[in-house]
C-alpha cells in the first residue's frame, strides 16, 4: 500500500539520488520511484555507473545524470567508527561539492522537487528537499555524542522525512527515533514482486555491503556451501574483487542478475544467507523468508538489528566465523 504522502506528488520534475554503499539504497528506493512515475513525475537520476546498472534494469523513461558517489574506502579490520572518521575530511568535502553540483541542476532541469536516499549533501535550499532514511539515530555507543549530533543536523536540515518502516513493526527500532515536523512513516519497500515458484534451491547467497567486507562475506559463504551438498546459487555484484565461480557441483554464481532472475531465485530459496542490510531485513519480512544473518564486523547498525531480530522465529543470526559451525535445519 503506497502512503498517502507520497501520493500527493504529482506532475513533479524530481531530482534523485541514493546513497553509494552497497546496493541497498538503491533496491529500496525502486518503489518509491516507480510509485512516483505511475503519479505523472518525471525523474532525473543522479549516479554513478555502477547504480545506473540497476535504475536501468528496473526503470524506464528515466533521465541518468553521472553524479560521482562518496568516497568512502574501507580497511575492513571491523573499526567501522573509526574508518568513518578516517572518511570523514574527504566526506565533508564531497559534499560541499554536491551541494553545489544539486543547486546547478536544479536550475539546468528545472527541478520542482529533490529526493535523497541517505546522501545528506543531496539537498538543496531553494527547492524542496526530501530525505530517505531509517536512521534519525545512529546505533553508536555513548562516546560518539557528537556523532549523533551532527547526524541530527544532517536530517534536520531536510523539508520533509520519509521513514521506510511502519510505527506499530518498528523493524528499524530505536534507529527511527527523532522529531522532525515533517516525518512520515512510507512502510517497508521491497522490489522484490510476490511470486510462487515451482523449482526450488536450498540456499541463495546474497553478497553484498562495501569492499572489502562483501568479500570477505564471499569467502566465508563459498566455504560453507562447499560443504553443504545441496543445489545454491550465489548472487554477488559486477564489481566483486574475486574470480566467478565457474563450476562446481551444487553451486551456481551469478553477477548482477536481472530483477526477473532474481526475484525467482529469491522466492525459489528455502534459506537465504545474507547481511542484517537493513533492505535485506525489509524484503525477509515482507515475503516472510527464512534466513541466515551474518552481520558486518564493528558495523553498529547491522550489530543494533542482528541484536533486535536475534529471536525471530525465521532468522538465525551468526557470525562469519561461526557460519561453517552452523548446522542447517
Amino acid at each position: 500500500m503506497t502512503h498517502s504522502r507520497i501520493k500527493e506528488y504529482r506532475e513533479e520534475r524530481i531530482l534523485f539520488s541514493a546513497l553509494n554503499w552497497g546496493l541497498g539504497h538503491v533496491m529500496r528506493s525502486l518503489p518509491l520511484l516507480k510509485q512516483l512515475q505511475k503519479q505523472s513525475n518525471e525523474l532525473f537520476i543522479a549516479c554513478d555507473a555502477t547504480q545506473k546498472k540497476y535504475f536501468s534494469n528496473n526503470l524506464n523513461n528515466v533521465t541518468f545524470i553521472d553524479f560521482a558517489g562518496y568516497p568512502l574506502a574501507f580497511k575492513g579490520n571491523g573499526n567501522w567508527a573509526v574508518e568513518i572518521l578516517r572518511n570523514m575530511p574527504s566526506f565533508l568535502s564531497h559534499m560541499i561539492r554536491e551541494r553545489k553540483a544539486v543547486e546547478q541542476l536544479i536550475k539546468e532541469k528545472n527541478i520542482s522537487l529533490v529526493l535523497s536516499d541517505q546522501r545528506f549533501g543531496f539537498r538543496s535550499k531553494s527547492t524542496r528537499s526530501i530525505l530517505i532514511t531509517h536512521q534519525l539515530q545512529l546505533a553508536l555507543p555513548w562516546y560518539f555524542q557528537l556523532a549523533q549530533w551532527w547526524n541530527k543536523q544532517r536530517w534536520k536540515s531536510f523539508d520533509e522525512i520519509w521513514i521506510p518502516d511502519s510505527p506499530s513493526l518498528q523493524l528499524a527500532g530505536d534507529l527511527t527515533n527523532g522529531e522532525h515536523p515533517e516525518k512520515y512513516w512510507i512502510g517497508l519497500q521491497s522490489n522484490i514482486n510476490k511470486e510462487e515458484s515451482n523449482k526450488k534451491i536450498a540456499f541463495l547467497a546474497i553478497i553484498s555491503g562495501p569492499a572489502p567486507y562483501r568479500e570477505d562475506l564471499y569467502d566465508a559463504v563459498l566455504r560453507f556451501l562447499k560443504k553443504q551438498h545441496v543445489e545454491s546459487v550465489i548472487i554477488a555484484p559486477s564489481n566483486l574483487k574475486r574470480e566467478v565461480l565457474e563450476t562446481f557441483s551444487n553451486i551456481r554464481e551469478l553477477r548482477d542478475p536481472d530483477p526477473k532472475t532474481f526475484n525467482t531465485l529469491f522466492h525459489a530459496a528455502e534459506k537465504i544467507i545474507s547481511r542484517t542490510g537493513y533492505t535485506t531485513l525489509m524484503d525477509l519480512q515482507i515475503h516472510q523468508k527464512s534466513a541466515i544473518l551474518i552481520p558486518t564486523k564493528g558495523q553498529h547498525e547491522q550489530l543494533y538489528l542482528a541484536e533486535r531480530h536475534r529471536n525471530h522465529p525465521l532468522w538465525k543470526i551468526i557470525s562469519a566465523e561461526d557460519l561453517n559451525l552452523f548446522e542447517s535445519t
